[in-house]
């Protein structure tokens, strides 16, 4: 069920980014004037918070999938929202900005189609697939990707020079999906002579088995490592010294680690001059899962760990700084933008959705979202209730698993030393 879950996130969305800004309030944050360098932008606070909604869902035909099929979405307070798609005349409520995406999955796309977006949407950010590094969603190799990067890169540019290029999301920067990226840096250079040209660095932070039958698998089509070395990192992930079973994907700890991860990353690569935006990060696995580690009120505590996880992680986004890594231009912050999966996605599939696709009505992850960036607007975080959440700090067996055909994540595979 795993594998069908994932497979369906993957069919589902097509990655997106961001938008511009303005300084965070003074009472709780203080943005720096940015440095003048050819990346300049100027964030406001609204626009550093996005959020996805889904085009459609498989087996739902009246699925709701414009912002205006809810009520007061206006309120939850972001400046950017991507529906992994690319559009002529996207909805923009209140002004939000709109991230076009296009799917690199099936190529070339229809650029008769893709033009008149171009045309219509001047200066837009324009994000070159959706974890291309996933066989069920971009499923390109790192060579594979670099050729269709170019092709969109060209295009876009020559039909609009003011348009931003951003790199499809890898589903998390973990040490595989770094050496997915460098095998996709090294074979563009190999293909047109050059470095890579990147406006925007983009990825997303799903934390999730690698490796396995279910999760995120291996990257697709890395050459640079055998398939037992690639099973080995997977299982042992840096740090954190095992695969991710289901509380650590609403851990901020893991959150955090990656974001600095792909910061360095950006560094050591001559590319700490450019944002770097999170065009999708939440909680997939449902609310009994990630709190499997309990005996008791599971959905409930569950709930509370998901929030805890966007209060947390919506904390380091705002105020994380790196003197050596970050972004000089935005006071040298980690992450510029950063979007929530999702508006709308069903509840009994995915986690964290802001609204009930059914109801049409906010959850209590909406209410969440929407307190914390009025709070943020208003200066007044220190007042917010924050929800307390533990996940455990280490794999641990519970007995019996949820109700489901998932295999127990709290374990580490039995095939883990081979």
């Amino acid at each position: 069920m795993m594998m069908s879950v994932v497979l369906l996130f993957a069919a589902l969305l097509i990655a997106a980014p961001a938008a511009l800004a303005e300084p965070a309030p003074t009472a709780t944050y203080t943005l720096r004037v940015p440095v003048v360098t050819r990346n300049i932008r100027m964030y406001t606070l609204a626009s550093r918070f996005g959020v996805g909604l889904a085009p459609a869902y498989p087996g739902i035909a009246s699925f709701p999938s414009r912002l205006r099929d809810f009520e007061d979405i206006t309120t939850l307070g972001f400046g950017w929202y991507s529906n992994w798609a690319a559009s002529v005349t996207p909805e923009r409520p209140g002004g939000v900005h709109y991230v076009q995406l296009l799917n690199t999955r099936s190529w070339p796309p229809n650029w008769q189609a893709i033009d008149h977006a171009i045309r219509a949407n001047r200066g837009a950010l324009w994000i070159i697939g959706n974890e291309p590094d996933i066989a069920s969603q971009g499923g390109n190799t790192p060579s594979e990707y670099a050729a269709i990067y170019h092709e969109a890169y060209t295009h876009i540019k020559g039909l609009d020079p003011r348009a931003q290029i951003a790199t499809g999301g890898v589903v998390m920067p973990s040490p595989l999906r770094l050496r997915w990226l460098d095998e996709a840096l090294a074979a563009y250079e190999a293909q047109h002579g050059t470095k890579m040209p990147v406006d925007v660095w983009n990825i997303h932070v799903q934390i999730l088995p690698e490796g396995l039958s279910y999760g995120c698998f291996l990257p697709y089509g890395l050459s640079t490592l055998s398939l037992d070395e690639q099973y080995r990192m997977a299982l042992n992930h840096g740090d954190t010294g095992s695969n991710y079973y289901y509380a650590y994907n609403a851990d901020p700890g893991i959150f955090e680690q990656l974001v600095r991860a792909m910061r360095t990353w950006m560094a050591e690569r001559g590319e700490r001059d450019k944002p770097l935006i999170i065009s999708e990060y939440g909680v997939l696995f449902p609310s009994t899962f990630i709190a499997n580690h309990l005996q008791e009120g599971q959905q409930e505590a569950g709930d509370q760990m998901v929030i805890a996880f966007m209060q947390k992680t919506f904390d380091f986004l705002l105020t994380a700084t790196d003197a050596a890594t970050g972004y000089p231009a935005d006071g040298n912050r980690l992450v510029q933008q950063w979007l929530w999966f999702s508006v709308n996605v069903p509840l009994n599939e995915f986690n964290g959705s802001l609204y009930d696709y059914e109801t049409r009505q906010m959850t209590v992850f909406g209410s969440a979202y929407r307190d914390y960036v009025a709070a943020a607007r208003a200066g007044t975080l220190s007042a917010l209730p924050r929800m307390s959440a533990t996940v455990p700090s280490g794999p641990v067996e519970r007995l019996p698993l949820p109700p489901s055909g998932l295999p127990d994540l709290t374990l580490r595979p039995p095939y883990a030393g081979q």
